[in-house]
């Protein structure tokens, strides 16, 4: 780890202490619509006091210690109304642990990084502080596969009921219709596994416009689809509309 830090942060010979956020998740966003996610690093730098007001002191190393809840980072916005929850990969057959999420706090003199303190954690939060000065905009590369329902009944976050066409019905009865096509034209393509987001709008914002619902998508008109839908739901989610998984 210190060879890491020290080829980020060049030649210095500045004393000081830094922090270290470090996780393990699944994949690394790449550039593009149709790219998707690639092995490799990501990383931020920046003051302490900006992207982690919230870090507390850290304990002593329980970096082995086991850990059954899965960790996350969320990544909140400067203005404070947006938030993006990132799940951390299952890191068990690596570790032996669920997911991999660390503190560490490095002190540095004449040019040589020692390592403080460790601390495991199961949730951070970092702040971004783009996006103060104007929209954010997001790449939502999805699809749309069902219509705007409104919701009829849930209980704390299980969505129970929805209504189509006037009709309470379960809220999973439109999906499990839909998607086993579309998972067998994606085993057939060999395209990649499919993945499920439900688009939560609070009352109010749907003048703003909602992506036109597609009917009998073929694989070779995905990703025109997903670039026209995009900013629409960059739109949406700027408006304070949120992106839940389901699958």
């Amino acid at each position: 780890m210190s060879s890491a830090i020290s080829s980020i942060l060049g030649s210095s010979n500045r004393a000081g202490d830094l922090s270290v956020v470090s996780a393990v998740v699944d994949g690394i966003s790449a550039p593009g619509i149709r790219a998707g996610s690639l092995p490799g690093l990501s990383i931020l730098c920046g003051s302490r006091s900006l992207l982690l007001p919230d870090l507390a002191p850290a304990s002593p190393s329980r970096r082995h210690d086991p850990v059954e809840t899965p960790g996350m980072l969320s990544f909140r916005f400067a203005d404070g109304q947006r938030r993006v929850t990132l799940a951390l990969a299952n890191t068990v057959f690596q570790n032996g642990r669920t997911s991999t999420l660390f503190t560490s706090n490095w002190l540095a003199n004449d040019g040589r990084l020692r390592l403080a303190k460790e601390t495991s954690r199961q949730a951070l939060h970092i702040n971004l502080p783009c996006g103060a000065s104007g929209p954010f905009v997001y790449s939502v590369p999805l699809i749309p596969i069902t219509a705007p329902r409104k919701i009829v009944s849930g209980f704390g976050n299980i969505l129970r009921q929805i209504d189509v066409a006037g009709t309470p019905s379960p809220a999973s009865q439109e999906l499990e219709a839909i998607l086993p096509g579309i998972m067998a034209m994606r085993t057939r393509t060999g395209a990649d596994q499919v993945r499920v987001w439900a688009l939560v709008m609070p009352v109010g914002l749907q003048d703003i416009g909602t992506p036109a619902l597609q009917a009998d998508i073929k694989p070779e008109d995905e990703l025109k689809i997903a670039r026209q839908t995009s900013p629409i739901l960059s739109r949406l989610l700027n408006a304070g509309c949120r992106l839940q998984q389901i699958r």
